[in-house]
């Protein structure tokens, strides 16, 4: 569950949409579904991968003491996010997108707050050959991103957003209202058209996107606890 410095004249492309992929009914449980066979190695590496570094307690205990100074190299890597003109863009001085794999959005002269492409979010892949949908991790947006955050969802065509923390002036400023209805965020138009509690105790909410400038909606569903 949303930046002035270098601009690039290339970015990732979207993700293709898949045929198949409709809006989430918030109205129905969705169907349950079977891991594909390439999904059951993976996790089957996973595994494999843990039982070993359990054997290994020492090495593990160093590799968590080495944490701090391989941060620390980490983030020369994110030289765009911490560059002055993106650093209001982020929460926290030391949770930052690499250079190579963060999110850019499309530079907009109207837009309040995209003047560049720069958001404190990253492509997560799950394979290497793309054969797998890419994730965007993305933090909790903050006042001044909010605009910059649906920007994203809209232009990256995300279909589904699943929010991990609850609103607070802490981990994430509220960008979305939890009412019915439409509030406007920047060029973007929102609106929950329905909403319902499942049995885990989270919300479903549809959310329609709508760029005010090209007057095109977009439906998504929103995971996110109460």
């Amino acid at each position: 569950m949303p930046r002035r410095a270098q601009q690039s004249s290339s970015r990732d492309p979207a993700p293709a949409p898949r045929a198949s992929c409709i809006p989430f009914d918030v109205g129905a449980d969705p169907p349950p579904q079977k891991l594909t066979p390439e999904q059951v190695e993976r996790c089957k590496e996973a595994l494999a991968h843990f039982e070993k570094k359990s054997k290994q307690p020492d090495d593990m205990s160093n590799e968590f003491r080495n944490l701090p100074d391989m941060r620390h190299e980490l983030m020369k890597s994110s030289r765009v996010a911490r560059d002055a003109a993106n650093r209001g863009k982020n929460r926290y001085i030391d949770v930052l997108p690499f250079d190579n794999t963060r999110v850019r959005l499309k530079p907009s002269s109207t837009s309040q707050t995209s003047s560049n492409d720069y958001i404190n979010a990253s492509f997560i892949e799950a394979t290497r050959d793309n054969r797998v949908t890419k994730f965007i991790s993305t933090q909790g947006p903050l006042v001044q991103t909010f605009e910059d955050f649906w920007e994203m969802v809209y232009e990256y065509q995300c279909p589904v957003i699943v929010m991990l923390t609850h609103f607070d002036s802490v981990k994430c400023d509220q960008y979305l209202h939890l009412d019915n209805g439409y509030r406007v965020y920047g060029k973007y138009k929102i609106n929950i058209a329905n909403a319902k509690q499942d049995s885990h105790q989270l919300w479903l909410r549809d959310v329609k996107v709508q760029c005010v400038e090209c007057r095109h909606w977009k439906n998504w569903c929103l995971h996110h606890h109460p």
